[in-house]
């Protein structure tokens, strides 16, 4: 098993960086978009752009607990999710 499985999702940035900017990149990207835009997938049976925006809140909730338990604990073990 990987010891870093999310870390090619950073592409070697630094990850509590990448963690603090990546929702206003993502707010940035939303706010010029058409409403209509939040109802259409990019394609077809692919999940709506609300529905990813809504598991990307989600995913961040979990996330940000996980890495409180990090910074906070001796010797804890990221447990993977899909």
């Amino acid at each position: 098993m990987n010891p870093h499985p999310y870390a090619k999702y950073v592409e070697g940035r630094d990850v509590l960086q990448s963690l603090d900017e990546t929702p206003a990149r993502i707010e940035a990207l939303v706010r010029g978009w058409p409403r209509e835009r939040d109802d259409q997938s990019y394609a077809p049976g692919k999940w709506k752009a609300r529905q990813l925006l809504a598991h990307l809140a989600q995913i961040e909730m979990v996330f940000n607990v996980r890495l409180r338990f990090a910074l906070t604990s001796d010797r804890y073990v990221v447990q993977p999710f899909e």
